[in-house]
């Protein structure tokens, strides 16, 4: 069997059309995490600190100076750019609020997640708690997109870290 070169390059040509979309979604997402990524810095940097373990998904960062145990989160909104840290040396536990409601419709009842944020409890109770909003319905639209996973991953993190600092008080 012999393919002509003019079925060959009909071929390759649209391989390469059906693959531009994927690819632009690639660089896209690429480009946003760059970005999201340059404000996790530059909110270490604040006090001269490193980002040395991070993820980021969406318009949302969250990631970890390792060396001097603070946590840093960074969120794009509309209403601006929200940049929070906590010192792990300053928290008793960390905790997630997942805040539902329940909503009905003719096929029944389902619920929906309004909030999800990673809570920081201080050991000095008098200081109030931290919270880090990984999802508001408001902001984010309607559904999940791996924020509670990422909240479960980080709050696991977080916590481990907590007990290691106060093993070695």
């Amino acid at each position: 069997m012999k393919i002509d070169q003019g079925t060959i390059i009909t071929a390759l040509f649209f391989i390469l059309i059906f693959s531009i979309p994927f690819i632009l979604l690639y660089l896209s997402r690429r480009k946003r995490e760059k970005q999201n990524l340059v404000l996790l810095n530059r909110e270490a940097g604040k006090n001269n600190l490193r980002v040395s373990k991070f993820n980021t998904w969406g318009n949302t960062s969250i990631g970890m100076d390792e060396t001097a145990n603070v946590v840093f989160f960074t969120k794009k909104t509309a209403d601006g750019d929200t940049g929070l840290q906590m010192a792990i040396a300053e928290t008793e536990k960390c905790r997630i609020d997942n805040i539902k409601r329940t909503q009905s419709n003719e096929d029944g009842n389902y619920t929906l997640t309004e909030k999800l944020e990673l809570v920081f409890e201080p050991r000095d109770k008098k200081k109030g708690e931290m919270a880090f909003p990984f999802f508001n319905m408001a902001y984010d639209g309607a559904m999940l997109t791996g924020e509670l996973q990422q909240a479960e991953k980080w709050c696991r993190i977080i916590n481990e870290r907590i007990t290691g600092f106060a093993q070695n008080k």
